[in-house]
């Protein structure tokens, strides 16, 4: 009898108690909870450090294609020259600057209240297969003259204007980022302007920027005869462009960064805007030397656009170039172009300001290649 109920007093205290169990849980629960916690803190991590990773290398093509692009560039429109004032320039005074500004003359679209136009130039491309095809089988055929009217066959190149701009328009959802860069074509031809056996037809707007007294500078005013008045010839060939199907993204998650959330720019200068220019912040942002308008002849860094576009929700700071040279035709120009990435919008990265998603500046210097009046006739 008393074995027995020792037997049953040791059974009745082996085991957990329910509050033994409880407290287990909790700490259980804690543990599991903390360790979930880190594991989804580090998958966050590499999540934003690979959205980073992927913006910068994006940007890095972006300035890589650009580099490209500007090294075939015959003249870089500085930023004096990217806007103007749309009059005839070749009814100014001895020493102002002739030119009426190439945005007056391409589509609107381009330089509206979110699309900021910050580099043009012009380079030399080939011309389309079909068009050179053309050539080969038409030249010294009895159509000859007809069919290959304005078509520079024996060089086969031919003359295009590009603008770079930088968009933040998102009304459409197409695109993630905060804001990209586009980039804008006008060539003399495309594959469409073959039809039939008639003359091609050139894409409406363009105008040859070294017809008679047009230059680079003066486009698209000029003479298309002597003795004949300067006018602005886009008229004779459909007038202002308005198409933007030759206006294609780059990049996406470019920053777009406006004067309501100043930025301390990365790239410094100690000399100060040139007052009383037309744009007097450019060189703020730029290499030295600084254009100065008491020294025009040295030549200097020009920032573009100026700061007369960067208004209202617009802004340098995402995406801006300094050109150098612009006005020594004969000599190679400079280029340094600056895209200020932000990888808000991808995974990981809220679109929100704050610090998770910090811009960063990257750059690159280029001299043109071009080989346009470098040499003295």
């Amino acid at each position: 009898m008393c074995l027995l109920r020792w037997s049953l007093k040791v059974r009745s205290t082996s085991g957990f108690t329910l509050l033994e169990l409880l407290v287990a849980l909790a700490i259980g629960s804690l543990i599991v909870t903390g360790l979930l916690y880190g594991v989804v803190e580090l998958m966050q991590t590499n999540q934003r450090d690979a959205s980073r990773s992927d913006t910068q290398r994006e940007v890095q093509s972006a300035l890589d294609y650009m580099a490209r692009d500007l090294k075939e560039a015959v003249y870089v429109y500085d930023g004096r020259c990217l806007q103007g004032d749309g009059a005839n320039p070749f009814n100014k005074t001895a020493g102002q600057k002739r030119c009426p500004g190439v945005l007056n003359y391409v589509p609107a679209a381009l330089n509206d209240a979110t699309s900021l136009p910050v580099l043009a130039f012009w380079r030399v491309d080939p011309l389309p297969q079909n068009l050179i095809d053309r050539c080969r089988t038409t030249a010294g055929t009895a159509n000859a003259a007809t069919a290959l009217q304005g078509v520079p066959c024996i060089s086969q190149r031919m003359y295009t204007l590009v603008v770079y701009t930088l968009n933040s328009d998102n009304s459409t959802k197409l695109w993630q980022g905060r804001s990209r860069i586009t980039r804008y074509e006008l060539p003399q031809f495309t594959t469409d302007s073959v039809s039939g056996a008639g003359a091609p037809t050139l894409t409406p707007g363009w105008v040859n920027p070294l017809q008679g007294q047009t230059t680079f500078e003066t486009w698209p005013w000029g003479s298309d005869a002597p003795g004949v008045a300067t006018q602005n010839l886009q008229a004779k060939n459909g007038g202002r462009p308005t198409s933007t199907v030759n206006n294609l993204v780059l990049i996406d998650f470019v920053d777009n960064r406006t004067a309501a959330r100043p930025i301390q720019p990365i790239v410094a200068n100690a000399t100060s805007g040139v007052p009383g220019d037309a744009n007097n912040g450019w060189s703020t942002l730029c290499p030295t030397p600084a254009y100065d308008s008491a020294n025009p002849t040295q030549g200097g860094f020009i920032m573009s656009p100026g700061n007369d576009l960067a208004t209202g929700a617009k802004s340098t700071l995402g995406f801006y170039t300094c050109v150098r040279g612009a006005d020594a035709n004969n000599l190679n120009q400079e280029v340094a172009v600056y895209i200020r990435g932000n990888a808000a919008g991808r995974p990981g990265i809220p679109v929100a300001v704050g610090s998770g998603n910090l811009p960063f500046l990257m750059e690159t210097r280029v001299l043109t290649r071009g080989a346009i009046g470098k040499v003295n006739q």
